[in-house]
Formats: structure tokens, sequence, C-alpha cells
């Protein structure tokens, strides 16, 4: 028997809730490398860390930020308050807020839970923090005072959830009874139950920007959007990919929907016109060498982050559906994936119990590499017109509108001889 909503509370995860502490670490140590190096460094050392990622240095570089404080893996990451912060949860029972510019621990909720942390979700304006662990209980808590604010035990570990952007809602999903609830923050109400939602366990559970819908991914290798308002699954696709699905959003406005796969590949599925029930989903791959764990668009959609198995991040490029570029550096499977609000940096959480910070605002001045990489000789694509190395968010495009560069497929034929000369002229920026 499931247990009733009513019998929901339960003393033994909810009674004896930790307030958050405030703490600091100490701030990212004042030394750049060129490149770095994992295996000159312990494999799970402490302290924060910075440099430069970029296999070409003369052609552009990656700043980033490696920032430790978890005692186990990391699961879950996401940025909050404009950008200004990070959280991250964990397998050592807690989730921590962080500033991204210094690199410190804010604030850390030590014993959150009693087992595992999947994931957490914070809303748009920062202010919440929600938790779910395979204790069975979700939390939501306040960011500002660290006080918890509400708890629901359900009847199973819980493996996923969401806060809607306006923080009224909160989705969670679970994998023994395969169900997905929502919940009203304002009354602490469960407004929809729905078990046996997937014939597998829910692997992830995302709103749309309107909180309108909401999009589930299960290990049957299916996902389904709900809509709130009729209360039913308007969509529902089986097989999406050959194996189990791991993670899913919702993109540009809602109109896209991406999945991730353990079979090493992510789709993005037109889930507003239906198109994909013609041509099918765009299909990105080649970027991973093992299981995709977890992706995340940018506000506008115009990219996706993935992580995965093979210890990478990936940037792609949601128009053509080309690999842009591959960030490398965890030494373990990256869990989680996030991306800024300005587009300027990603976010990766690992099971190496580190979390990085990458900027890809210089991603566009390294240039792509085709076929079979190489470290020490790889093959740059350029513009047919001007010769210029094309960005790397070009890279395994097919079509002739990305063989030459943003410049020249704005120009006549006849103007082409100017651009070029206006791009020898252009001083090189490492």
């Amino acid at each position: 028997m499931y247990r009733s909503i009513s019998d929901r509370r339960s003393p033994s995860s909810c009674s004896s809730a930790p307030v958050a502490k405030d703490i600091s670490t100490a701030e990212f140590p004042h030394r750049r490398s060129t490149t770095f190096r994992p295996k000159t460094a312990a494999r799970y050392g402490q302290g924060n860390e910075f440099g430069h990622f970029g296999r070409v240095p003369s052609r552009g570089q990656l700043p980033f930020k490696v920032l430790r404080g978890h005692a186990g893996g990391i699961n879950c990451c996401h940025f909050g308050f404009g950008d200004s912060r990070a959280v991250t949860c964990s397998e050592d029972r807690t989730a921590k807020i962080w500033d991204t510019e210094t690199g410190r621990i804010l604030k850390s909720f030590d014993d959150a839970h009693q087992n595992n942390i999947p994931e957490c979700s914070v809303n748009s304006t920062g202010g919440r923090l929600l938790t779910v662990s395979w204790d069975k209980a979700m939390k939501l808590w306040d960011l500002e005072t660290g006080k918890l604010l509400m708890c629901e035990t359900h009847a199973w570990p819980l493996t996923c959830c969401d806060a809607s952007r306006d923080g009224r809602l909160l989705a969670t999903g679970t994998a023994m009874d395969r169900s997905l609830r929502l919940w009203d923050v304002n009354s602490g109400s469960l407004v929809v139950q729905r078990n046996d939602h997937h014939e597998g366990a829910l692997t992830g559970c995302r709103f749309d920007c309107g909180a309108q819908r909401v999009v589930t991914s299960s290990c049957d290798r299916s996902f389904k959007v709900w809509d709130l308002a009729t209360r039913v699954a308007t969509l529902s696709v089986a097989g999406s990919h050959a194996n189990v699905l791991s993670d899913c959003r919702f993109g540009a406005g809602g109109r896209l929907v991406a999945t991730a796969s353990w079979d090493r590949t992510l789709r993005l599925w037109d889930v507003r016109t239906g198109a994909f029930r013609e041509d099918g989903p765009l299909e990105l791959r080649g970027g991973h060498g093992g299981s995709v764990s977890s992706c995340a668009f940018s506000s506008d959609g115009s990219l996706l982050v993935s992580g995965g198995l093979d210890q990478r991040a990936v940037v792609w490029d949601t128009a053509t559906g080309s690999r842009g570029v591959v960030l490398k550096g965890h030494v373990d499977w990256v869990m989680d994936v996030d991306v800024s609000v300005d587009k300027r940096w990603v976010l990766t959480a690992s099971k190496d119990r580190t979390m990085r910070l990458w900027n890809i605002e210089s991603m566009d001045r390294i240039p792509a590499a085709m076929g079979h990489e190489s470290e020490n000789a790889p093959r740059v694509l350029q513009c047919e017109s001007c010769r210029k190395p094309l960005p790397a968010t070009r890279r395994g495009a097919a079509s002739a509108a990305v063989s030459r560069c943003s410049p020249c497929r704005s120009t006549t034929p006849g103007e082409v001889a100017s651009v070029l000369r206006r791009h020898e002229a252009e001083p090189h920026r490492p």
C-alpha cells in the first residue's frame, strides 16, 4: 500500500531539520596555468583553482574555475540569484550555496537529508531551494535564512525534482512507483499525483517557462509532456532513444524538448509544431564517448550543454545540431550541467567531488577541428571565402550555410574581398 497523503509527514525525515550554516572557504589562489592537468594534482584535492582550458593556446583559451567543498560526488548544480550564486547537492547528504565570483561556500545545509540527494532546484528569483533524497523526503528551504519551509515524505525514494520559475509549484518524481507529483507551495497541498506515470523509474521532471506543462523522462526510454490545465499527458513518445533517458529539458520558450540518453546521444524535439512526427528529432551525436547524464539549454535556447560518463561536457548549437567546444578536466562522471543567463558561463558538477565554472564567451575564437581529434595536430575547418578559421560552434555542421563565417554569409560575392582584407587587418587575440 502506498502511504496516504495524510501520512506524508514523517518524523524520521522531517522533525529534526538542520539550519544551514554560514561558512566561507579560501578564495581562489592567485595563480594561473596555461592548461590544467588533473594528473599532476590529487584526484580529490582540497582548495579552489583557476586557469585556462584550450588545446591550442595560440588560437584561444577558455578560463575556468574549480570549486571544491563537497565530501562526496556532486549530483546536481544550478545557477541562481542572477548567476551570482551556484547551488549544488551531493552524495554527502548536503546542499551548498556558492559565490560564483570568489568560489566561497556561503551556506551549507549540513545533513539536510539522511541519504543521498540526487537533485535540487532553485526558482528564478533564487529565494528558495528544493531538495529531494533517497530518504523519501522532499524539502523546501529559505536560502537567505537557511530555514526549512516545507517537508513532504513520499512512499519511495525520490529521484528528481523541479521548481517552477515563479516558485509557486514543485514537481517530484520517484523510481519504485514511477510517480509524478505536483505541489502547491502556498498551501502546501498536493495538486497532482500520477502513479505509474511511466513504465520505468522517472529520471527527470521539468516545468516549462510558464509552469503550464511538465516534461518527464524515464528508464523506459520514453518522455511525456503533462499539461496542468487539462490534467492529461498531451504528448507521449515511446522508444525515443535506444537506451535509458537520463534527463529532459524545455527550451526555446517551450518550443523544444531536449532529451539525454545512455545511448550516447541527445535529441531535440519540436513539441510545438510536432514536426518530429514526420521528420524525426534533431539528433546530437559524436560528442560523448559514453552515456549522457544531463543537459541544459541556454536562456534563449540557442545553446545546449551536456555532461556524460566520459568526464566531458559538450556545448552544442541547437540551430544546426553541430558540436561546439568539448570541456575536459573532470576526472570522473559529469553528473549535471547548467548555463548562465548571459551565456558566459557553463557550470559542471562531477562525481570527482568538484564543480567547474567554464567561461565560454570566447568560445567562437577557438577554431573547429574536424575528423579524429588529435592533441598534436588538429585539422582546422576554414571559411571557404576568407579562409578564416570557423568558430567551434560550427563544428560538424554539414550544410553549406555554415561552411562560411558569419561576416562572409552576410555579404555579397563582390564584398568578400573587402571582408578578407578586414580580417587580415584584425590584430590577433589569443
